[in-house]
């Protein structure tokens, strides 16, 4: 009943490892949802009695105060790396974009022109 469905879908190991080997390419293209580190630290949080168990058998106790301080450091050092990230998307500032957008719109901190009906741009 459920091999005719199966057989549909193909063999999707190369298709899989062809997405994971192309995502060092474009690592912020990666679709579907993520929960930031920090969030599952905090929900971790709520839950109480936090100990971690070393290699050698040893059992560490957190304090919430603890992760909860660790979680915050993590989310201001995500957001700082993200803007990071969007600032060194920035090749241009307004004033140094020579592109004139005739009949299209500009984006100037990129320098082009989209959304152009023919040929909108000019140098």
């Amino acid at each position: 009943l459920y091999a005719d469905i199966f057989n549909s879908f193909e063999d999707k190991t190369n298709d899989f490892q062809d997405w994971i080997n192309d995502l060092s390419n474009q690592p912020d293209i990666i679709g579907g949802h993520a929960d930031e580190i920090h969030d599952v630290v905090l929900q971790m949080v709520a839950l109480g009695n936090h100990k971690f168990t070393t290699a050698a058998g040893n059992e560490i106790v957190i304090f919430d105060d603890e992760l909860t301080a660790i979680a915050n450091a993590m989310k201001l050092a995500y957001d700082d790396y993200a803007q990071q990230l969007s600032d060194a998307d920035t090749y241009f500032t307004a004033e140094e974009c020579s592109v004139e957008c005739v009949d299209g719109d500009l984006s100037p901190e990129q320098c082009t022109c989209g959304n152009c009906v023919d040929s909108c741009c000019l140098t």
